[in-house]
């Protein structure tokens, strides 16, 4: 099956999130403080119910910066313990964007078109019950998609709206956790 941009389109939905990976979530996020972004939600400590990386079973531990830009969500993605993963094996390349996520209505269908058009699943996981995976490109491009539910994605679009009228103010929360970046 060749790639059709319109029924990808369909089933993927809107770009939701730009992902970067990190050495450090809290520093990034200052960073980006610093061009007029935020406020961030910072989680340290937070684990994944669990994690494939290429076929293998493997623990994750991660710090992660979120804020809104536009209502797009800027996620940092920090690896901070655990087994060898896509976010080390991408920073021992550098730091940077790496990867943007979708939420699509039907995740099961968005996952088959994925496969069937040439992507493969680098990654997959769940985090606080929720599903995700990402899939490249024979290019090496990253997406990311994950099966949210709508309440949650209200509870995003509400933090976009939040950010939007972002004074300043307390531009760093953050919480050391094991529970859902939410």
């Amino acid at each position: 099956m060749s790639l059709s941009a319109p029924a990808t389109r369909r089933l993927l939905g809107p770009v939701r999130q730009f992902g970067y990976v990190v050495a450090d979530a809290e520093a990034a996020a200052q960073r980006w403080v610093g061009l007029g972004i935020g406020p961030w939600r910072v989680l340290h400590g937070l684990t994944f119910d669990y994690c494939e990386y290429r076929g293998s079973n493997v623990e994750v531990e991660v710090s992660i910066a979120a804020s809104y830009s536009g209502g797009i969500e800027i996620e940092l993605i920090a690896p901070i313990a655990g087994q060898r993963s896509m976010y080390t094996d991408f920073l021992a390349t550098g730091a940077g964007a790496q990867h943007v996520c979708f939420y699509p209505s039907d995740y099961e269908a968005a996952s088959t078109h994925l496969l069937s058009v040439g992507f493969d699943i680098v990654l997959k996981g769940a985090i606080a019950g929720t599903d995700f995976a990402y899939f490249e490109d024979a290019s090496g491009h990253v997406f990311e998609i994950t099966d949210l539910p709508p309440d949650r994605i209200l509870s995003r679009q509400h933090k976009a709206d939040n950010a939007q009228a972002w004074e300043g103010d307390s531009p760093l929360r953050i919480t050391t956790t094991d529970a859902a970046a939410t």
